[in-house]
């Protein structure tokens, strides 16, 4: 790619029309553009950079990044491009046409699919209306490639990336620090832009297309009968959550109509008291209070009545209980002769105290305790 020609209009120092023509040379193939401090060197490069990326130019550099949120955003840098003169008139009459733009001619540029011997670049931007154009041309006219493709991503796909614009659009210093590059990212877009020059990036990009075309083979891959029970199942599948959704639509309806249904049922119950025994809503309502009250009674009873039962075994065996205690007289009466009277003693009262501790244990109210007592 050559830069064959460039024409600037109102573009900051270049007031009007100033075109620079880079005639090639065989023997003369170095055009060099010198001068002093503030004579428009730092203004080329910008003009390049804005004319290739326009509002993207700020990935490009972070000089350009930091001057476009120095002006207050794009739209207001756009302005400061414009010929301080021209925009000075403007504002005071409003007679001259403050328009701003560079163009930029290129040769030798080879672009896949579309044979060319020129591509010519025209960004501009209109003060009046605050509208930015960008128009391309390939061999004077325009392309339909490039309007379908977009005028933007058609520059940084086919003539200059962005990733690679800082090697070709630099500064002394620029290029100073591009060579010291220390970090692990700037190594890492140093890769990259090494990789855009060399051309490597189209190798990388058809090696993806070759694994993922092959990943798509293997997975076509099985056999017929595979296939066949695959499908199968991804039918039964689709199938299924049908009758899933469709289930939980009939269970959600369901549910509504229990709940209809349970407020007709109250409603009706409520007509039918009231039409039966003549009674009002306020009786109704005391009604209702009182059977709550004797739920609520019933529960205490239920409570009470399992209590109860865990003394039932000891009350079937008392009858038993006073058996053995007879018993244990009986052979204390027969046996005094050589038994230890204080011994059986002490052990029968142990065995009540034992008894009574159980039962002290079971929370029983006193006329039940009384009871199991005697």
């Amino acid at each position: 790619m050559k830069i064959n020609k460039i024409l600037f209009q109102n573009f900051r120092i270049y007031k009007g029309n100033n075109e620079i023509i880079f005639s090639p040379n065989a023997s003369k193939n170095i055009s060099i553009i010198a001068g002093k401090n503030g004579f428009g060197k730092t203004t080329f490069l910008t003009s390049l950079i804005w004319v290739f990326y326009g509002k993207m130019m700020s990935e490009v550099e972070d000089k350009y990044r930091k001057d476009i949120k120095n002006a207050g955003g794009y739209e207001k840098f756009l302005k400061t491009l414009l010929n301080r003169d021209v925009k000075s008139e403007f504002e005071s009459n409003g007679t001259n046409s403050p328009i701003l733009s560079v163009e930029i001619e290129l040769k030798d540029l080879l672009i896949p699919s579309i044979p060319c011997k020129s591509v010519v670049l025209k960004r501009s931007y209109d003060l009046r209306t605050e509208t930015e154009d960008l128009k391309i041309f390939i061999d004077g006219l325009e392309n339909e490639l490039t309007k379908e493709v977009g005028y933007e991503v058609f520059i940084n796909d086919f003539i200059l990336p962005r990733e690679i614009a800082k090697f070709f659009f630099f500064d002394a210093e620029k290029i100073v620090s591009l060579a010291e590059a220390k970090s692990k990212a700037e190594l890492k877009n140093l890769s990259k832009a090494y990789s855009e020059v060399l051309g490597i990036k189209k190798y990388e990009d058809l090696k993806k297309n070759l694994e993922t075309l092959l990943t798509k083979l293997k997975r076509s891959g099985a056999s017929p009968l595979q296939q066949t029970k695959l499908f199968s199942l991804v039918d039964n599948e689709k199938e299924l959550l049908g009758l899933i959704e469709m289930n939980q639509d009939k269970q959600s309806n369901i549910d509504k109509e229990i709940l209809n249904h349970k407020l007709n049922s109250d409603n009706l119950q409520e007509k039918l008291i009231r039409e039966g025994n003549g009674i009002t809503v306020a009786e109704l309502q005391v009604m209702k209070k009182e059977r709550d009250t004797f739920k609520l009674e019933s529960i205490e009873i239920k409570n009470k009545l399992k209590k109860l039962l865990d003394i039932v075994p000891l009350v079937l065996a008392g009858k038993k209980l006073v058996a053995l205690n007879n018993q244990l007289v009986y052979e204390h009466k027969f046996h005094s002769n050589t038994l230890n009277q204080d011994s059986l003693i002490e052990e029968l009262s142990a065995f009540s105290k034992s008894i009574l501790k159980n039962l002290n244990n079971l929370n029983l109210d006193t006329i039940s305790k009384a009871k199991v007592e005697e």
